[in-house]
């Protein structure tokens, strides 16, 4: 062991900072204590729950060489930390939720070796202490020993108040990301599917409470059951999967060509998951998403899927839409595509449309947008602006002139006799008082006298809609809008047309017992999980699913490294290079095993504090806890794709506040009772 003369010792020691900071702040090369900052952390936490924070170092008189950690059990019941140095990741491109200039960012989480620290440099320490479920209620005190090189010594004081609840090993909520093996293959030079090889990978991402796939893909045939099994077996069982997921778009299409050992393969895995209690958590998709022109496969392949396996759910990615929305039991919707009634609807098991009041025989338009726009998903029909639906429209291809008019036709299949129609607009491609033919038969159309009257919406979710009168009562059996411009100069978009009186509610049909509904990550530009966003960003995930009732997220990758990293001098580099800004993965290449990033423990935070919320339902605490306004950017009502900074720092002060009186609250409830 090195010494140092005494003089030396103590002017280390003097010159020498140690304080603590949250784990939702972080800590660069250059950070300083603030004003007050102390070596020492109170913490609190459920049962069950992982709790973090940060011990920062920083010298001012000299480096510190040999920098090492003495992690002690802070009680009987909850043992010693893990301890992880933070590092950084290079932003090669700074995202659209960059809240600051720096070019590096606090990221990766190696495991800890003494380290040397230069003088005026700062390091961090990412500390996570566990409590076990078993572990009473109360408050723990302790001590982290930290050796600045030689004998000198340091002490962090820790203290964790530990609430009267426990987190649920198994979520209530799903956060189901992508496992790329390809890529752990090429960078750990894997050869197999076995589980002697795959077993460490699952073991990292074990304690995250997130669901991902595992290393196999889906087999060709039913004799290469056994090993996938029991990948998927040992991955799920390993991190508490609520949702299994057992093969994805093209790569399950092409195995299921063959309908019998498809069939085959397919209940061996339901009857596999049923052994272990699991039957209700398989999910799988049949198919990729294919445009509108290929529904009928996409039905096909969706129906024979289910007659097959009942017990997996089926999953689809996009917007429902009437025709497809019997199809899946776990929809994945893009974030621009989310309608609360909507949502409600799928989640009840509620057909998205009901009968219009007038039975139609056909529809025409003048022109319909035949690729997905970030406003629809899909190719627009005539047909989608009297379905019953307000969550489909027909959109034009192009916007409406006075010189090349857009029109929308329908034909009924019988009469109608109506002063009043009603028109409905998809926000933003509303139409100024379009002009209305009507034809009591399939050759003469006749211009009607009619006074439209706007209602325009201001707010997301209430749609805009018009109200035209005629003059007098009308008797047709065909109606043509004709357009020659919109308000904002936008194509028009008619999401439904009412004659005379609406569809009927009570002919809303109950399709299932209900969807779950997933938020696809990707379509998210808050929150975000890009490194050089705000640390509060990774955290907010389950807060959006809380806000915006949904069950789950969606499609984050794990782990889509640059290439370059294959060509590093060491394996743990202090700064990793990066493509971008650290979007594509959560977790980082380290020996023989993956290494975590703030993020991925931010958002376990995230996860934990789901929890928190279920138990306050549970318990009757709910009301009392959350006023309208709690955690509002993350509610439907008031979300904004664009928070800045400001807001985001009272946000996390908020969440904290929030989540120290939840726990306690509930520790009152459990005493009481």
């Amino acid at each position: 062991m090195l010494s140092l003369p005494v003089g030396v010792l103590c002017a280390v020691l003097s010159a020498t900072r140690l304080w603590t900071v949250s784990s939702l702040e972080d800590v660069y090369s250059d950070s300083v204590p603030p004003p007050g900052a102390e070596p020492e952390v109170r913490l609190y936490a459920a049962r069950g729950e992982y709790e973090s924070f940060q011990i920062c170092v920083r010298s001012s008189f000299r480096g510190i060489d040999g920098l090492d950690v003495d992690p002690e059990p802070l009680s009987a019941e909850i043992g010693p930390p893990e301890i992880r140095r933070v590092g950084y990741l290079a932003v090669s491109e700074p995202s659209a939720r960059a809240f600051d200039e720096r070019a590096v960012r606090a990221d990766p989480l190696m495991a800890f070796e003494p380290l040397f620290i230069e003088r005026d440099t700062t390091a961090a320490l990412w500390v996570t202490y566990y409590v076990p479920p078993e572990c009473p209620a109360g408050v723990y005190e302790g001590r982290i020993g930290i050796r600045l090189g030689g004998r000198a010594k340091r002490y962090v004081n820790v203290a964790i108040e530990v609430f009267d609840f426990e987190i649920p090993a198994t979520p209530n909520v799903t956060v189901a990301m992508q496992l790329e093996p390809e890529t752990i293959r090429t960078f750990f030079g894997l050869s197999g599917d076995t589980l002697e090889e795959w077993r460490p990978f699952y073991d990292a991402l074990a304690p995250w409470r997130i669901a991902y796939n595992a290393a196999p893909r889906f087999p060709d045939t039913p004799g290469g059951m056994d090993p996938y099994l029991e990948n998927v077996l040992y991955s799920a069982a390993s991190a508490r999967m609520p949702a299994i997921r057992l093969g994805m778009g093209e790569t399950l299409a092409n195995r299921l060509t063959n309908t019998s050992s498809s069939a085959v393969s397919l209940q061996t895995a339901a009857a596999a998951l049923a052994n272990q209690g699991w039957g209700r958590r398989g999910y799988a998709e049949p198919l990729p998403p294919l445009p509108r022109s290929h529904w009928p496969e996409t039905k096909l392949s969706y129906n024979r899927f289910r007659d097959a396996v009942p017990s997996v759910k089926r999953l689809l990615r996009g917007a429902p839409h009437p025709e497809l929305e019997a199809l899946a039991e776990i929809w994945v919707l893009p974030l621009q595509f989310f309608d609360p009634i909507a949502i409600q609807r799928l989640r009840m098991g509620m057909a998205m449309s009901a009968e219009p009041a007038h039975p139609l025989e056909a529809a025409r338009a003048s022109s319909s947008a035949r690729i997905p726009t970030p406003d629809m998903p899909y190719a627009a029909a005539p047909s989608d602006a009297y379905d019953g639906s307000l969550y489909t429209a027909w959109v034009s291809e192009v916007p409406p002139a006075r010189e090349s008019p857009q029109w929308l036709e329908l034909r009924l299949q019988e009469p109608v006799s109506t002063k009043t129609i009603r028109v409905g607009w998809r926000i933003g491609q509303e139409a100024a008082d379009p002009r209305v033919r009507l034809a009591t038969d399939e050759r003469q159309w006749n211009i009607a006298q009619i006074r439209w009257t706007h209602y325009l919406s201001d707010t997301p979710y209430d749609p805009s809609w018009s109200e035209g009168v005629f003059d007098r009562v009308k008797t047709f059996r065909g109606i043509r809008f004709e357009f020659t411009s919109t308000l904002t100069g936008a194509p028009v978009s008619v999401t439904g047309v009412e004659l005379g009186r609406p569809p009927d509610p009570a002919s809303i049909a109950y399709l299932s017992g209900g969807a779950r509904v997933w938020l696809e990550q990707g379509t998210m530009s808050f929150p975000s999980f890009h490194a050089d966003a705000h640390p509060v960003e990774a955290r907010l995930g389950p807060w959006m699913c809380w806000g915006h009732e949904l069950d789950g997220l969606f499609g984050q990758p794990l782990n889509r490294w640059p290439e370059a990293w294959k060509q590093l001098d060491t394996p743990t580099p202090e700064t990793w290079p990066a493509a971008g800004s650290g979007e594509q993965f959560l977790v980082y290449p380290a020996a023989g095993t993956l290494a975590p990033s703030t993020r991925l423990y931010r958002l376990r935070d995230g996860l934990e504090d789901f929890e928190y919320i279920q138990a306050a339902r549970e318990a009757g605490l709910y009301d009392r806890l959350f006023a309208p306004n709690t955690m509002h950017v993350c509610r439907w009502e008031h979300y904004d794709s664009d928070v800045d900074r400001v807001k985001l720092d009272a946000m996390t002060t908020e969440l904290q506040q929030l989540r120290i009186a939840i726990g306690r609250a509930l520790t009152r409830a459990a005493r009481e009772n």
